[in-house]
């Protein structure tokens, strides 16, 4: 973590604590008993108002209310579970009810833990400690399993992760994203000529690039091979296009040396947009509207973008 000047003040943890409770007097407890903690804590009395924000915020935890009169913290657990944008938050439930049954049905729901009001500091402050210390193992885990370990980039599994976590954001605000697919030019051809090593250094440098290209809030991956993919969020075509080119002009301008040349890199590139073709596309549509546009550019030529056309790639929702 990057040290600040005054080291007296403490570094805020980032994903924080939410608090969904229609009582008040519960927030300012949490609030209290949990200062030492060094998350941010933000409270909320309306369940649906929690969803949204745990949706924008994806905290680290969510101490969730059982009885609430508008929601159900049931279905409030449920509905965080299914969202791909919150269902990596710890949740522990509070309840009033020291019903075995309700308690079992809450951890079955995904939970981690549960409380019962009214609540002691020592509990609440040591019970939140041990969610996040399992949590933090468990982040750590998954990260390693979502990183191509050859070229630092995302891996198959975070690609599938992130569109369908994309394609529920264009869903509930109806903001578009664009999918990029990445395929670099001959690239059997360099390892039949310079052999595996130098093309294992033409895949860590196209994605020591691609970490630099894209903004930290898309998300670059490698498929398998010479396939790359970028999932651009809150980017229309044209913006895609930008992208795509951008990424074009990194990649001619690597240079892998081999003996006493240097090899020279070049990439087809194929864009859909979720606001290609009406109504949104699914996850595997998309897919194939990228796939073909990619098709498209390798035929016409390579080293260029196409972007998805429904007049000449056929692919309908």
């Amino acid at each position: 973590m990057i040290q600040g000047e005054n080291q007296s003040q403490p570094e805020r943890t980032k994903g924080g604590i939410l608090v969904i409770d229609d009582d008040v007097s519960v927030h300012d407890l949490a609030k209290h008993y949990l200062a030492g903690l060094e998350y941010e804590i933000s409270c909320v009395e309306n369940p649906r108002v929690g969803l949204d924000l745990a949706a924008s915020d994806r905290p680290d935890l969510i101490l969730l209310d059982l009885n609430m009169p508008e929601i159900h913290g049931f279905e409030v657990c449920r509905r965080l579970m299914d969202n791909p944008q919150t269902r990596d938050s710890a949740v522990v439930f509070l309840t009033s009810q020291d019903d075995p049954r309700a308690i079992s049905k809450g951890l079955e729901l995904g939970a981690a833990d549960y409380l019962t009001k009214p609540f002691h500091a020592i509990e609440l402050k040591a019970r939140v400690r041990a969610v996040l210390r399992t949590k933090r193992l468990m982040d750590l885990l998954r990260d390693e399993t979502l990183v191509d370990a050859l070229t630092g980039l995302h891996n198959r599994r975070c690609f599938d992760e992130s569109l369908g976590a994309a394609l529920a954001v264009q869903e509930r605000t109806g903001v578009p994203f664009s999918l990029l697919f990445l395929d670099l030019d001959r690239f059997k051809q360099i390892n039949d000529t310079h052999g595996h090593g130098i093309g294992d250094d033409v895949l860590r440098s196209v994605g020591a690039m691609m970490r630099c290209t894209v903004r930290p809030y898309d998300v670059a991956c490698r498929f398998g091979g010479d396939e790359f993919a970028v999932i651009a969020n809150n980017t229309d075509a044209e913006g895609a296009k930008l992208l795509g080119q951008r990424l074009l002009n990194e990649i001619s301008g690597i240079r892998v040396q081999a003996d006493e040349a240097f090899v020279e890199i070049q990439s087809s590139i194929g864009i859909a947009c979720s606001e290609d073709i009406e109504p949104v596309p699914n996850a595997d549509q998309l897919g194939t509207m990228a796939d073909r546009a990619l098709y498209r550019s390798k035929r016409d030529g390579r080293g260029r973008i196409s972007a998805f056309d429904p007049s000449l790639d056929g692919v309908t929702s």
